[in-house]
């Protein structure tokens, strides 16, 4: 098929080649771009919701030294459930990320 191409117009095949290989780069330049993005968007979103669990501990904190123990008990308490939650359902998303994976690998056998 390539010595047809050469054949209709020399260096076509060529051509060819350097075109699709140009397309090939761009392709993984933008993959790595876009996989730059994400990992940079994950750390920004982690770090903004521990400064953010922390604030509110904080004001949990602040509010109990004033005498406010039932407000601050209670903020405290969001507080916590908020974090312990957000733990346990990435660990249940990561293990349903898993069994698909694994799943997917078995069904390709």
């Amino acid at each position: 098929m390539i010595r047809e191409y050469e054949e209709i117009h020399p260096g076509l095949a060529n051509r060819i080649f350097i075109a699709f290989e140009s397309q090939l780069a761009h392709r993984q330049k933008l993959e790595t771009s876009v996989t730059r993005g994400n990992r940079f968007s994950q750390v920004l979103g982690q770090v903004l919701g521990f400064l953010l669990a922390l604030a509110i501990l904080g004001m949990g904190g602040y509010l109990i030294s004033i005498g406010k123990s039932v407000e601050g008990l209670i903020t405290l308490g969001i507080d916590v459930t908020g974090l312990v939650s957000i733990f346990v359902l990435g660990r249940k998303r990561q293990e349903g990320e898993r069994t698909q994976k694994r799943e997917e690998l078995e069904g390709n056998r």
